[in-house]
């Protein structure tokens, strides 16, 4: 088991490296200004900023929602457990 968890942290680290040095060239090579409006101001922003501006707040929304998804499921379970524990006395009792 020991040998399996080593391979797959290895490859998780691997496949994560070559992610990263794809993002990065994809990055490098597209710097040219973009058009864009927000709200009510005309910007020009490079195109690699644009899209590592977007995929941080997509990084950042899939922690909050894998977060909060534990968290729900934590206190689901709990609810259930007490749930359980309350029928189990009853029926002892």
């Amino acid at each position: 088991m020991d040998k399996l968890s080593t391979f797959a942290t290895r490859l998780r680290i691997a496949l994560t490296a070559i992610v990263l040095v794809v993002f990065i060239i994809f990055l490098v090579q597209n710097t040219e200004p973009i058009p864009m409006k927000i709200l009510f101001l005309d910007v020009d922003l490079p195109g690699a900023i644009l899209v590592l501006v977007t995929a941080l707040v997509g990084v950042a929304l899939g922690y909050w929602w894998a977060f909060t998804g534990q968290r729900r499921r934590r206190k689901r379970r709990e609810a259930r457990d007490e749930r359980r524990q309350a029928e189990s006395r009853q029926d002892a009792g």
